[in-house]
């Protein structure tokens, strides 16, 4: 059975999927649909915002997961600040 599911959230799309297909285009210009890339593929495909076997580039920075800007401005810079409960 095939099923088309549009989703923002990751978890969810790598709970629901098999592979995943990415659709892009211009409203009244184009449109194209990728190649299925396995899900682990096509979610770094999608972090990263360029899909070079189609040679399309959809973000201009990849989505970087590295911590808090507020942790990373720190002393040291590790991220890995203190934390007392309760405050």
């Amino acid at each position: 059975h095939a099923l088309l599911a549009v989703d923002h959230d990751l978890a969810t799309l790598d709970y629901l999927c098999d592979h995943l297909c990415f659709l892009y285009g211009a409203p009244g210009g184009y449109g194209a649909v990728s190649a299925p890339y396995s899900v682990g593929q096509g979610v770094n495909l999608f972090l990263d915002g360029f899909i070079p076997s189609e040679n399309f580039r959809f973000r201009d920075e990849p989505l970087l997961f590295n911590g808090s800007p507020e942790a990373e401005a720190e002393p040291g810079g590790a991220g890995g600040g203190t934390w007392q409960y309760p405050a």
